[in-house]
């Protein structure tokens, strides 16, 4: 104010005096002022690479949470994919009306046994089944089974979830993809047979990795699809060795085959047989001629 009054006012410019200390403040004033310039603008300055920094930490964040937002929107939008297991025991009272009632039921519910293992004892008949379901009707399946069953004797079911390896494996593959994709369009841009070479050996290897790969995925698709029941079925029969008619028969059975045995050792015997023949008749001979000189000498 006082820098503005000497330019203006007469009687400031005529007195020395003043003249000295108005410059002296606005020599003071502007150095002030240009400190404190200085000052702002170096504090700015410090500041913009933390500033920066800040703005691309931020950016990572954002873009980390919208990667993740993104992967948690796909195992959203992924439907589950379990793979059912299940074995169970049934005992039946007429083995092939009831094997041919699950056979019936497979078909029904668009199924198919893929092995089948019968076993044949005196005591009993059994058949291991290895049936293939679609996953919907897997629980109607069981149970309708189970009606089947005069006693269920176990049952154990299992689900797996795979999503987690169906997703790893989908992206694996297409990834595989790109990189084939990748190397077939270096392989129309390489010009010395050296270069054409390594492509194809590379482009061979993804090749085989490809194929690798979606033969998993057909499988995990197979196993999500039709779940799989390992079926355990019984019949038990009762004890032939129970009866009176056949202890009869096991009794004469036995007797001829002790006979036939006894035969047959007798003929194992045959040369010492012989050899008791041959000292019988010697001895006889030899009795015969010593009395026979003994008593006309």
């Amino acid at each position: 104010m006082l820098a503005l009054r000497f330019f203006f006012d007469e009687q400031y410019r005529t007195k020395p005096l003043v003249w000295c200390r108005v410059r002296d403040n606005m020599i003071k004033y502007i150095a002030y002022l240009t400190i404190i310039l200085c000052f702002s603008m170096g504090c700015q300055e410090a500041d913009a690479p933390f500033a920066d920094k800040r703005f691309q930490t931020e950016a990572l964040l954002t873009s980390d949470q919208q990667e993740q937002g993104s992967e948690n929107q796909i195992t959203e939008k992924q439907a589950r994919k379990i793979i059912k297991e299940a074995e169970m025991g049934i005992s039946v009272e007429e083995y092939s009306s009831a094997v041919a009632a699950i056979d019936s039921l497979t078909r029904r519910y668009e199924g198919y046994i893929s092995k089948e293992q019968e076993r044949r004892g005196d005591t009993y008949t059994s058949n291991e089944l290895l049936i293939r379901v679609p996953n919907e009707h897997f629980e109607s399946l069981m149970e309708d089974i189970s009606q089947i069953a005069k006693k269920v004797t176990f049952k154990q079911i299992e689900a797996k979830d795979v999503t987690e390896q169906f997703v790893d494996v989908q992206a694996r593959l297409k990834s595989k993809r790109v990189l084939e994709d990748r190397y077939r369009s270096l392989l129309a841009k390489a010009q010395k047979v050296e270069e054409l070479l390594k492509v194809e050996q590379q482009l061979g290897i993804i090749r085989e990795e490809i194929e690798a790969t979606e033969g998993r995925l057909r499988y995990l698709q197979d196993q999500v699809a039709y779940s799989s029941i390992k079926l355990h079925v019984r019949m038990e029969k009762e004890n032939p060795a129970s009866s009176f008619f056949f202890r009869v028969v096991h009794a004469f059975r036995g007797g001829w085959e002790g006979l036939v045995n006894m035969s047959i050792g007798i003929i194992y015997l045959w040369p010492f047989i012989l050899l008791g023949g041959l000292w019988i008749f010697f001895i006889k001979q030899t009795n015969r001629n010593f009395w026979g000189k003994k008593k006309f000498p």
